[in-house]
């Protein structure tokens, strides 16, 4: 009778304690816990991650410069959950690992799955791209993490920026603080030194295009006359645009709540389309040569 106690104590810690420990999740990126709050922007948060190592790893801390300037994390996020012990990468299912607003939808699953073993980390990233300006949850369920797991975050405003230079260009203002006067904006058929860009059909005997690498002389490149039988003309326009691009080919970010997007000198005005005969434009560039048939 004196062992009745003992034995029922170890038949309930059996019952309780499981034969092998699940693992335990360690981190889930992303996270707002890797935010700080910014009234600027349309989120009302900016990314901080940590700066380390700069002096060993100088670009690593340029990028994260970068990302540290956004409201929040990418639309199509990867996802990043540390363990603390392997697991069963067969288990990620829809139900075991998901994306869900905060407010509540329909659970978003996951593709691309990596595990790394040297890390106990799995990656994957979501099905479908994200809504911006939005708040997830990641979801990590009972069969992978022992313990149902959940950490918020927010996506990136992506279209923000993009509308203010499109209503910069409806309205006018990007063209007038880059130069570009009314009569020259639209598509021209007219090459500085006058020539009218359009030629008969029959007169044209090939096409030379000429790309802008970024560095050196224009490549000069036979274009193929891939023109319908038939065709009556040949009309090479270009357009004169204003750009947001700074000197190192880049458009700066700014607060995407307050901020507004700067404009470049006038000389970056960009000529985009294919222009005339001979010639090169002076500021703008000539993408495209063609040659008539001599009379």
């Amino acid at each position: 009778m004196r062992l009745a106690r003992p034995f029922a104590l170890l038949l309930l810690l059996a019952l309780l304690v499981p034969t092998s420990a699940a693992a335990d999740v360690l981190g889930v990126f992303p996270n707002d816990r890797l935010t700080r709050k910014d009234s600027r922007q349309v989120t009302g948060l900016r990314v901080a991650l940590p700066l380390r190592n700069c002096r060993a790893r100088p670009s690593d801390c340029n990028e994260r410069h970068l990302v540290n300037q956004l409201d929040g994390f990418d639309i199509d996020p990867r996802i990043a959950i540390r363990f603390d012990r392997p697991i069963d990468v067969a288990k990620v299912t829809p139900s075991s690992l998901y994306v869900q607003r905060v407010r509540g939808g329909p659970r978003i699953g996951v593709n691309r799955i990596v595990w790394s073993p040297a890390r106990n980390a799995l990656y994957a990233q979501p099905v479908e791209l994200l809504e911006e300006s939005t708040r997830y949850r990641i979801v990590v369920g009972r069969a992978l993490g022992g313990r149902r797991v959940g950490r918020r975050f927010t996506t990136m405003t992506a279209t923000a920026p993009l509308r203010r230079m499109r209503a910069q260009l409806d309205d006018g203002s990007a063209y007038e603080r880059a130069g570009i006067a009314a009569a020259d904006r639209g598509l021209s058929f007219v090459r500085p030194g006058g020539l009218r860009t359009v030629f008969a059909a029959p007169s044209v005997v090939r096409i030379t295009r000429f790309n802008d690498t970024g560095a050196g002389a224009l490549q000069e490149e036979l274009v193929p006359n891939t023109a319908v039988l038939g065709a009556g003309q040949y009309a090479f326009g270009s357009l004169r645009a204003p750009s947001w691009l700074d000197g190192d080919s880049t458009i700066a970010q700014t607060p995407t709540r307050t901020g507004v997007p700067r404009w470049a000198d006038s000389s970056s005005a960009l000529d985009s389309a294919p222009c005339g005969r001979v010639g090169r434009m002076s500021s703008s560039g000539c993408s495209r040569n063609v040659t008539p048939v001599e009379p």
